[in-house]
């Protein structure tokens, strides 16, 4: 089982656009929503509303299709398990059915699991599945205001039992080294700041496009860094396939 986790410490640093470029580097990945705030791909991309974490939820059990049963695929080919928009019924469910959801997913061997899950605080009911995390990457750009927040919380993240480590969106005004020297922190990767990329990878832009940006060119050493860490023997893919 590898579940990867992909989270913040404030809103919209880019931890959805992180999750999305390295799942479409890893073979055999599916991108989860859990983010308590409510799901945005459904509507970014047009899918349905079900099948999803809805369905997923409500099914106690993977059963023969195992998660690709409450999956929907985006246009580059990624699998993925929807949130609803709405972060009632999203808190909710995860109030509910929490546990399950974690069992089923943690039960999973024939994927890699990206987790999208929002903002990893106190008092988010997706806390529950960072202990079984292989990583969690706390996203935020090299700013002070994110970065000590994000240091604060991978500190509590790392009190659960969960390897947590930071992803920087950009490497301005302070490096990844800067960073590490000055929080304590370790830093997965960084993640080009790249709008242009970004909005190619959310709002359906060409393959090709997506190929060559600088968003995605980042994403392949942050997912080859990120599956060794986690389980030795997941290979990322040697080129992208989906997206």
């Amino acid at each position: 089982m590898t579940l990867l986790v992909f989270g913040s410490a404030r809103s919209s640093p880019g931890a959805t656009t992180a999750a999305l470029a390295v799942s479409s580097w890893i073979d055999d990945s599916v991108v989860v929503e859990a983010d308590p705030d409510g799901g945005v791909l459904a509507v970014r991309y047009g899918l349905a509303r079900e099948p999803g974490l809805v369905t997923l939820a409500a099914s106690r059990s993977l059963g023969e299709e195992g998660l690709l049963g409450h999956a929907q695929t985006l246009p580059g080919g990624t699998p993925v398990v929807v949130a609803p928009e709405s972060a009632e019924r999203t808190t909710n469910i995860w109030r509910v059915s929490g546990s399950g959801l974690v069992a089923m997913l943690g039960s999973v061997s024939e994927h890699v699991v990206v987790i999208d899950g929002g903002r990893l605080g106190p008092t988010s009911p997706s806390l529950s599945l960072l202990p079984h995390a292989s990583v969690v990457a706390v996203v935020a750009r090299p700013e002070p205001d994110q970065l000590l927040a994000a240091a604060d919380r991978i500190e509590a993240i790392s009190a659960l039992g969960a390897r947590a480590a930071l992803v920087l969106v950009g490497d301005r005004p302070y490096t990844a080294a800067e960073v590490t020297a000055q929080l304590g922190c370790d830093v997965l990767g960084v993640i080009a700041d790249d709008r242009r990329g970004a909005n190619a990878l959310t709002d359906g832009g060409s393959t090709r496009s997506v190929r060559r940006s600088m968003l995605m060119r980042s994403a392949r050493g942050l997912a080859e860094h990120v599956t060794v860490i986690a389980h030795p023997h997941v290979q990322p893919q040697a080129e992208v396939v989906r997206r």
